[in-house]
């Protein structure tokens, strides 16, 4: 379980890394023809962030 807790907060931590990435550099984003707002990426970082450290905190709880 440990395991499957620390890739899945690596993955979460990936993707909130791309968001941030994305509204930083205020990257253009089409989806089926729909302009995708930069600041929705801003939301998507801080969930993603936000998963990825309760990941973390999971990790290092099932050690002591």
């Amino acid at each position: 379980m440990r395991l499957y807790v620390q890739v899945t907060g690596a993955v979460f931590a990936f993707g909130a890394v791309a968001q941030l990435t994305r509204a930083v550099l205020a990257l253009p984003l089409n989806i089926a023809g729909f302009a995708v707002p930069v600041w929705s990426s801003v939301v998507a970082f801080v969930a993603g962030a936000a998963m990825a450290a309760w990941a973390y905190r999971l990790t290092k709880a099932s050690r002591a």
